[in-house]
């Protein structure tokens, strides 16, 4: 039996760190392909694309597809909150993926706010504030809503300068939880658990 094909996820909010998350996880990923829409944003803005983040999106589908359809790793980065990236999800666990999620939050969406504030002084794109509160609220019931789908689940803090990984799941079940004070992570925990006991 050939060995299944990994999807990883690297899922929250926009400003939650996924990126910088991901790059935590570059020796244990190692040459898989990494499908980033900021990247490729900046990508087609250096060639002086016309509507860059339409190109950039539609090249990341692209490069998605090919993948699921060649069954090659692939990791992608999204906030969780479009029908797009779930489609995604669900289309790689068809096709016999195994899906890993690493899901980044933080305490409080002001954090997130900060962040991209931060990006845009250095010359980062800008996201509107009101996408920022509504993702920080679907992102997480994407999550839930989608939690079956998912083979390994990790949790990471990233509310600090470096991100800590407070809880795993593997198939559906917690194999690790750290107990500092989390709030975001405790009541994601609390409902993750409400759905397993339910279903």
């Amino acid at each position: 039996m050939s060995p299944k094909s990994f999807m990883y996820v690297f899922a929250g909010n926009n400003g939650s760190g996924k990126s910088t998350i991901r790059g935590m996880f570059y020796d244990h990923l190692g040459s898989v392909i990494n499908v980033d829409p900021d990247a490729l944003v900046k990508k087609h803005e250096n060639r002086t694309t016309k509507n860059p983040t339409l190109r950039a999106g539609k090249e990341a589908l692209q490069i998605v597809d090919e993948c699921i359809q060649s069954n090659q790793d692939f990791s992608i980065e999204t906030t969780l909150a479009s029908k797009t990236s779930i489609r995604q999800i669900k289309q790689a666990k068809s096709k016999g993926f195994q899906v890993v999620v690493i899901y980044v939050g933080t305490n409080h969406v002001a954090i997130n706010l900060r962040r991209i504030a931060k990006r845009v002084e250095n010359g980062g794109h800008d996201i509107p504030e009101q996408d920022v509160l509504r993702r920080h609220t679907v992102s997480r019931e994407n999550l839930l809503s989608h939690f079956n789908f998912i083979d390994t689940l990790m949790i990471v803090d990233n509310s600090g300068k470096d991100g800590e990984l407070f809880a795993t799941f593997e198939n559906g079940q917690i194999i690790m939880h750290i107990h500092p004070v989390v709030t975001w992570g405790d009541n994601l925990l609390q409902q993750i658990r409400q759905r397993i006991n339910e279903s």
